[in-house]
């Protein structure tokens, strides 16, 4: 696919690096066609770092990673449905044979993803696919704005005993609004509990998980889909939780990435008046 037909701007990219950018960013784009410009993946390009941004509003993913070469005079917008189609796709590919997306001069509508199928025939005989769709035309959401620009309270927390905890916690969320309360306690050692309620039918829950905890105590409410689907494509053993207050975004980093290289947001949730 290094000579495909199509010409305009290009990116280039190993399918590994693709698809582990791809799977960190589009869960977090809104399903609700009727906020079309949140159902997208902005992808940026600068110099030869790639950078993808996907949002619903209420959480926000950023990956970045290394694009082999090419050019994207400004962000593009692809659904994020079309992404994961594409990554879908590359299953089969040639593992070792970059992916090319490419905005055709022809057609600004348009992209286009060329790379390396599965072999066929007794030749061995190396097939090339091509994936059209359509580029989102619209303005994507200033998403530098929700970004915290300071911590308060830095967690480092085990991701598999917290996914287990909110796993659990998910079971007794009866609210619509799926909350569960997350208390971080400084101390040697420190501890996140992951509290839920059931109401009356099914009662409390609450699991209590060792974690690195500086500054000060803190209590915030979320939405136990949005921090299970985030630990559940984290790579790394520990994540990074950073916060400031009840009310303000909290900014969840892989321990070990590099600084900017993959980022969560996850706007908190108001708990449920008594009544």
């Amino acid at each position: 696919t290094g000579n495909n037909a199509v010409s305009g701007q290009t990116v280039t990219v190993m399918p590994a690096e693709l698809r582990r950018m791809v799977c960190e960013v589009a869960f977090a784009a809104s399903v609700d066609e009727s906020s079309q410009r949140f159902t997208n993946v902005q992808i940026e390009l600068n110099e030869n770092r790639l950078k993808m941004v996907a949002t619903d509003g209420y959480r926000l993913a950023i990956a970045t990673g290394e694009a082999l070469g090419g050019e994207l005079r400004e962000p593009v917008l692809i659904p994020a449905r079309t992404m994961e189609l594409v990554i879908g796709m590359l299953g089969d590919a040639d593992p070792e044979t970059p992916v090319q997306m490419v905005l055709p001069e022809n057609n600004t509508a348009q992209v286009v993803f060329a790379f390396s199928g599965p072999t066929s025939g007794r030749r061995a005989t190396v097939q090339s696919v091509e994936v059209v769709a359509q580029r989102y035309a619209g303005k994507f959401p200033d998403y530098r704005a929700i970004i915290p620009k300071n911590t308060i309270t830095r967690s480092v927390v085990p991701v598999a005993p917290f996914l287990r905890a909110l796993k659990t916690s998910a079971l007794f969320v009866k609210n619509q609004a799926n909350i569960v309360q997350i208390a971080l306690k400084p101390g040697e050692p420190g501890a996140l509990t992951v509290a839920a309620s059931g109401g009356d039918d099914l009662g409390d829950v609450c699991n209590e998980i060792e974690a690195v905890i500086e500054g000060d105590p803190l209590e915030m409410s979320f939405n136990v889909k949005y921090l299970s689907e985030y630990l559940a494509q984290c790579d790394a053993p520990e994540f990074e939780m950073r916060t400031t207050m009840p009310t303000r975004p909290a900014q969840m980093v892989p321990v070990g990435a590099e600084v900017g290289e993959s980022m969560h947001v996850i706007m908190p949730m108001h708990p449920p008046r008594e009544q």
